[in-house]
Formats: structure tokens, sequence, C-alpha cells
């Protein structure tokens, strides 16, 4: 098996016989821009057109951006003060060496910000079911894509294909460094 045609084509004539295309995409039926979309979540409602921030990770650490995320809020606050940011994922220990010095890495990175910014304004949602991740992402006025190098994940590709902006960082899968 091999992803592309591309990949396929790279083969000896006799090899590519025995290959087949098994591209990994996404079903742009399923995930689409809408900008009526909305979604009811146990403390708020959300909709397509707010001014929301999303990061979404199977776990909120530092290989996954949490820290620039939490870093670069008080200037996004600041300079949006509608603004709210949406972290998604668990606070397991994920890939990162280093152990939190709290109970995990989002409650180090939040008492790393400054005293005088507005908590009530990151919202932690936890891991979310997909199609509500899906209807979250057609809701994002900006996703955030800080992973370390990494392969490029799922959530960026359907954030994407959701029309939601990417934020990326230097080094990331998707940056042009």
């Amino acid at each position: 098996l091999v992803a592309s045609q591309s990949q396929k084509e790279s083969f000896p004539a006799a090899l590519k016989k025995q290959l087949t295309v098994l591209p990994e995409g996404l079903d742009l039926n399923c995930y689409y821009p809408d900008t009526k979309a909305r979604l009811s979540l146990s403390k708020f409602e959300i909709r397509a057109g707010q001014p929301l921030v999303t990061l979404v990770s199977r776990n909120l650490e530092p290989l996954r951006g949490l820290r620039q995320a939490l870093k670069a809020w008080p200037a996004v606050a600041k300079a949006v003060p509608d603004a709210q940011l949406l972290l998604i994922g668990k606070t397991d220990q994920g890939y990162a060496d280093e152990q939190p010095t709290s109970d995990s890495h989002l409650n180090d990175a939040l008492s790393d910000l400054p005293q005088d910014v507005d908590r009530s304004r990151i919202h932690h949602l936890g891991w979310l079911e997909h199609p509500t991740m899906v209807q979250l992402l057609q809701c994002s006025a900006c996703h955030l894509a800080l992973s370390y190098p990494y392969t490029l994940s799922w959530s960026v590709l359907e954030a994407m294909a959701c029309a939601a902006p990417i934020i990326t960082n230097v080094g990331s899968p998707i940056s042009s460094d």
C-alpha cells in the first residue's frame, strides 16, 4: 500500500503492479465551511462568525503548542476583546518528556499567564466526540497548529477543510520556514 499515485510511480514497474494506492485524506463531503454552524456546549453556545481561536490535540502539552498558544493569548485577548480561546484535548502527559510541575501541562501554562489576563475567556472543553469537534472547527475563526515537527495532524486538515485560517509556527509540518 502507498498513500499517493506519485509514491506508486516511484517504484520499479515490476513492483507497481503489486501496489495499491490508498490515499490518506478527508472526504470533503463531511468537512466543509458552514457559515451557519452552531454548537451548544454545556457552558455556552458558539456559532460561526464569532472570534473563536481553537487548539485541538489529543493531549494538551508543550509539544503540541500549548505554551505558545497561552503565551500569545494576552496579546490576542487585548487586540480582540471578545475573542475566546477553545482548548480541545485531554490533560494527560502525552509525548512531552518533561513532567508538569502541577497536575497537568495545561494548569502549568495557565499559571504562567499574567494575573490580569481574563481566564474566563479561556475554555478547556476536554475531549470532544468527533462530530462535535468538526462543528467546532466550522465555527473557528482561527485554528492554531503549533506542534513541533510531527506529521500533519488530522485536526489541522479538518480545520483547513472547514475553512478555518491556520496559524502555525516555524518547524511545524505546514510552515514554510
